[in-house]
């Protein structure tokens, strides 16, 4: 790593412009402005472009990656993982409001998943698109309101089962009357 004040620089003489260079026509001699070298900056190529093949200090540098201290290229947050978590949201809240029955929870969880799976997809690692956290928050959205929903039908499954036997009971308890 060079800094400006490592670079050398060279000396001129300094020579005024009334100053005489010793030849018969006593000449005065042009002044010159110092010559300074070129400013190094770290990670930078020759001519200011930027090359995804350039290697660092450690030797090889990773493919499509931006050398240290180059900006990374601003990727877009993905509408569909954005999508995705709005439609788990409303469904784990559609859980939570009551789901009787299995098929009733397939069908509703069927849109959540999928969209949560394809968010996963469009934001993997070499995509165009960022967003990986929020697809993962989508994913984990859906699996809870899939785990609540389940809950509720077999919570609803054994409070109806005992419901039926109770009023069995009962009802037999009146016939002998």
């Amino acid at each position: 790593m060079t800094n400006q004040s490592d670079q050398p620089t060279t000396s001129m003489p300094t020579a005024s412009a009334h100053q005489t260079s010793g030849q018969p026509g006593g000449q005065p001699i042009a002044q010159t402005s110092p010559t300074t070298a070129p400013i190094v900056y770290p990670n930078a190529t020759a001519g200011g472009s930027t090359n995804s093949s350039v290697s660092g200090p450690a030797g090889d540098l990773a493919p499509g990656s931006a050398p240290i201290g180059q900006p990374q290229p601003h990727k877009k947050t993905s509408k569909l993982t954005i999508f995705a978590i709005i439609v788990d949201v409303v469904f784990l809240l559609s859980t939570f409001i009551g789901v009787n029955s299995w098929s009733t929870l397939v069908i509703l969880a069927v849109l959540p998943l999928l969209l949560s799976g394809f968010s996963l997809y469009t934001t993997r690692k070499n995509s165009k698109m960022q967003g990986r956290v929020l697809a993962w928050v989508a994913v984990g959205i859906a699996v809870v309101g899939l785990i609540v929903g389940s809950v509720n039908v077999v919570r609803i499954g054994a409070k109806s089962a005992a419901n039926d036997a109770a009023f069995k009971e009962h009802e037999g308890g009146l016939q002998g009357v």
